[in-house]
């Protein structure tokens, strides 16, 4: 059923997105612990920080083109796992 179909993508879309709020929230909290441990001045974290926005605009453009050569399914899960893992990066 159409129906069905459609309410599903909008299950797993906000699931999504609320997976990348959490984790995102998650890493957000440490910025103070992070700028700590590193020793870096508020000017060289707003770089970083800029850095990250600057990525992500990067990102949304080679995203749109993976999805149309892989579809949205596989690039949607493998870009959760890999938002998942990344996270401990900045540690």
């Amino acid at each position: 059923m159409p129906g069905t179909d459609l309410a599903r993508l909008r299950l797993a879309l906000t699931l999504f997105f609320a997976l990348d709020g959490f984790v995102f929230a998650g890493w957000v909290v440490r910025i103070p612990a992070i700028k700590e441990q590193t020793g870096a001045s508020a000017s060289a974290l707003g770089l970083a920080l800029l850095g990250v926005s600057a990525g992500a605009v990067a990102t949304m453009a080679l995203t749109g083109r993976l999805c149309r050569r892989y579809g949205s399914h596989l690039v949607t899960v493998v870009c959760a796992v890999l938002l998942c893992l990344s996270v401990g990066l900045p540690r």
